[in-house]
């Protein structure tokens, strides 16, 4: 049996290369996911997560029993078929969107520059096969296109949920980074998070997490749904004692957006939604004022 052990913090899956004891091909695993360990666990063997994974020879079809276990220790694992001295090579996939996040200090260009690309795609002059009948050539205007009308609502959706898409991530990089920018902001953090007011750390526990506290923060930041507005405001307030801007319009908005993503473009009552250009030029210039008096307040942090 070969036991190994890694570092599970900030890694997403991790993958395992070996020699295959039977016909000595290179043999990768699949993705291994890592789970997250229970921290509301009183001992390290208590908050132990586990999971399976398999590899496959390519070439004789050996199969391979992989189990991983995860602590707020670290983490470790073994591999039944091999010997203890088999050769192995650990591969950690990194959680690139947390990364993402992390590196995006710059989090209102960002969003402007975003924005602005949707607002310039929604202002082309694209003209359906209806309108058009008298037209035929395929571009209507210098600037224009001729498109059937099922592929302009398409469009139209598109655009609209990505608004809210650039509005997620530019809530998810503003907050997550002025976190962790001043230990103040992360120790309130801390101290006012809902779900982290559930958990019970007991005094043996301690030592074990002192060196983890940022990267545990980071993973519970990364985990919330940032068109939660509700949610959003309350860790804004608790954390930086400033409240979102008015959010009521964008409410609606994010409704909308769910059922055109989880509905297919459909309400709950099986009504079909559409979406003009009239309707995501007003969603724009909403998220652009909540964003930016937003931003007027981070910056006074």
């Amino acid at each position: 049996m070969r036991y190994f052990d890694f570092n599970p913090f900030g890694i997403q899956s991790i993958k395992l290369k070996f020699n295959c004891i039977d016909c000595n091909n290179e043999v990768e695993s699949e993705n291994i996911y890592i789970p997250s360990p229970d921290y509301s666990a009183d001992t390290s063997r208590e908050s132990q997560a586990d999971e399976d994974g398999y590899a496959v020879c390519s070439k004789c079809k050996k199969d391979y029993e992989i189990s991983i276990y995860v602590s707020f220790s670290g983490g470790d694992g073994y591999i039944q078929e091999l010997d203890e001295e088999t050769p192995l090579e650990i591969i950690e996939n990194y959680d690139y969107e947390l990364d993402a996040i992390l590196s995006n200090n710059h989090f209102y260009e960002n969003f402007k520059n975003e924005i602005n690309k949707i607002s310039d795609l929604n202002d082309l002059n694209i003209t359906s096969e209806e309108d058009s009948k008298k037209e035929r050539d395929s571009f209507v205007s210098a600037y224009g296109m001729l498109l059937p009308d099922e592929l302009i609502e398409t469009l139209r959706k598109l655009l609209y949920t990505n608004v809210i898409t650039c509005l997620e991530a530019y809530l998810s990089s503003a907050y997550i980074n002025t976190v962790i920018s001043k230990p103040q902001n992360l120790k309130k953090f801390y101290e006012t998070f809902l779900e982290f007011q559930k958990e019970k750390v007991t005094l043996s526990k301690l030592y074990e997490l002192k060196d983890q506290t940022e990267e545990i923060a980071k993973q519970a930041m990364h985990k919330v749904l940032y068109h939660n507005l509700d949610k959003v405001n309350a860790m804004f307030k608790d954390t930086f004692a400033i409240p979102l801007p008015d959010f009521s319009k964008l409410t609606r908005s994010i409704e909308i957006r769910h059922d055109i993503v989880h509905r297919n473009g459909f309400t709950k009552d099986n009504e079909l939604i559409i979406i003009t250009q009239n309707d995501i030029t007003e969603l724009i210039d909403i998220t652009e004022k909540f964003v930016s008096d937003l931003d007027i307040k981070i910056n006074k942090l």
